[in-house]
């Protein structure tokens, strides 16, 4: 009897214990390593930078007293295109030299999630004192039917020692970048617009072809449609829908709103242009359309609606042919010309209304 009631309350606390495992909401990452060579050989979450939040409320993301682990929880996505984005600090704290080998991602069993990073280099090497920033983001698919989904997963950072003869530097790249500095990745040249402190963001020095997805002077190339659509409005209530914009602020009111996802036209071709860059070896790079909030950061005009000047800004901006920005003033998006922006118009046939497509990058500065 005795035996059997031992059983009976395993499996009870057994059962207790799943439950709650289950209700938790949130997520664990924990930094694995080996070492041989005598020393210390610790590498640890350092510091959360931010936590940044589209169709989210409430996430959070703590690094635990050792430093060993960072538990974010993202249980508020509240509709498909919906992310988290944590920007988090690594740091090699020991004496012993590392080799960053890969990153597992464990937990995702539900294909409407979709978790990727950025900043973490296969076979980097991190210093001894060394930092490296990382961003993780978790992503309720954009094409998902669901009407609920568990961003619940892990992710284990794997390390080794370091047995090379090149000593590695004891603090993170020291380069900085000002805007305007210009850099190659293969025959594609950038403009820096921003520098992030282990990666920069630049702008194309020159317009897509989309045919043979690379850059090419203006005359090389055609003007492309945005959309088909005005797929961000709705017309009936004046208003955003709210997957672009949930605030109570009426559209004539506030800013212009980033309005580029899957549903533009362009977006298969940036993915094309960054699936480009990828082959030749820039794994941590990624690829989309400048902002408003990124114009007004480099000089243009701010709150001009449907148009303003740029003359403050760095001539490689607007100095070349009209090219899209990722965002709109109600049914208008915002197209970068000489000198200043403007609408593009509130319709977008592909024949009709048409500019260039200038992508902008996100690119480690290991990778430069």
């Amino acid at each position: 009897m005795n035996k059997k009631k031992g059983i009976i309350i395993g499996a009870v606390l057994f059962f207790l214990v799943v439950v709650v495992g289950y209700a938790i909401f949130s997520d664990t990452l924990t930094i694995n390593g080996t070492a041989t060579a005598k020393g210390e050989f610790d590498i640890e979450f350092n510091r959360v930078n931010s936590v940044s939040e589209i169709g989210s409320k409430g996430a959070t993301a703590e690094i635990s007293e050792d430093k060993n682990t960072l538990t974010i929880n993202a249980s508020k996505l509240e509709y498909p295109s919906s992310y988290v984005e944590v920007d988090v600090t690594i740091k090699n704290i020991g004496s012993i030299n590392a080799v960053l080998k890969g990153i597992e991602v464990q937990g995702v069993e539900n294909p409407d999630i979709k978790v990727t990073y950025t900043g973490i280099i296969e076979d980097e090497i991190l210093g001894s004192n060394q930092e490296k920033d990382m961003k993780i983001k978790v992503l309720w698919d954009e094409e998902s039917t669901a009407t609920d989904v568990n961003a619940s997963f892990t992710i284990k950072i794997v390390y080794e020692q370091y047995n090379g003869t090149e000593i590695p530097p004891t603090t993170s790249p020291s380069k900085v970048y000002n805007v305007g500095d210009e850099f190659c990745i293969d025959t594609e040249c950038f403009y820096v617009i921003k520098d992030n402190g282990d990666s920069v963001t630049a702008l194309a020095k020159d317009v897509l072809n989309i045919s043979e997805n690379k850059q090419v002077y203006p005359s090389a190339s055609d003007p492309v449609a945005f959309a088909e659509t005005i797929y961000w409005f709705d017309f009936d209530d004046g208003k955003y829908l709210p997957k672009y914009d949930n605030s109570d602020i009426v559209y004539y009111e506030r800013s212009p709103v980033d309005v580029y996802d899957s549903n533009s036209l362009l977006y298969e071709h940036v993915e094309n242009y960054e699936s480009y860059l990828k082959s030749l070896g820039k794994t941590s790079v990624s690829a989309r359309l400048i902002t408003y909030d990124e114009l007004v950061g480099l000089g243009c005009e701010p709150d001009g609606r449907y148009t303003g000047t740029c003359e403050n800004a760095p001539i490689f901006l607007w100095d070349g042919a009209e090219f899209w920005t990722g965002s709109a003033f109600a049914e208008a998006v915002i197209v970068l010309e000489s000198g200043y922006y403007s609408d593009g118009g509130g319709t977008f046939e592909p024949t009709d209304n048409c500019a260039y497509l200038r992508p902008v990058i996100t690119i480690s500065k290991t990778e430069i």
